[in-house]
């Protein structure tokens, strides 16, 4: 008999999220803060399978997660918490064509909404992420004063994170 977090990790869900590129200009609400390495690894299927590093040091979580498309804002994900022995087995499936992204994420909650700021470390990215999930009109947001909306880029896929850590080709 499967426990509920099992039957969950095999069902998953459906993604909605919204993304932002976004200046910070003020402070912050009170943040839960954690450092997050994703490694993505040889697609199947049309499946994106990746790997992630959670938390804080000595505070580790480890997660292998597929996403597969739905549509551009949409996406079928399961994730299933692993052990660090099974993590690091699964690194030697890394895709060669990918880098591993280390990003910090910020979580606070604001009007009611979970906002996820992204900083990206490694690729550096010129400006923080923003995502908020569950929300499938940018107009039902209501953004905290300390962050300046950049550009919705929801729809671009230049800032999906399997885009992101694409390697960059020298010439």
């Amino acid at each position: 008999m499967k426990n509920a977090q099992e039957l969950l990790d095999i069902a998953g869900h459906i993604e909605q999220e919204r993304k932002f590129t976004v200046e910070v200009v003020g402070a912050l609400p009170e943040c839960d803060t954690t450092d997050i390495w994703q490694t993505y690894l040889l697609p199947e299927d049309g499946v994106e399978p990746r790997l992630r590093k959670r938390g804080t040091p000595g505070h580790w979580t480890y997660y292998l997660t597929t996403k597969q498309q739905i549509s551009t804002d949409q996406r079928w994900e399961t994730e299933k918490e692993i052990s660090e022995k099974d993590y690091l087995e699964q690194l030697q499936k890394a895709n060669p064509d990918k880098q591993t992204i280390h990003k910090v994420r910020r979580c606070f909650m604001y009007k009611n909404l979970c906002f996820e700021l992204d900083t990206f470390l490694t690729p550096a990215l010129p400006h923080p992420m923003l995502e908020i999930e569950g929300v499938a009109d940018a107009a039902q947001i209501q953004f905290p004063p300390c962050l300046k909306i950049l550009e919705d880029v929801t729809e671009n896929e230049q800032y999906y994170n399997i885009n992101i850590a694409k390697k960059q080709i020298s010439k």
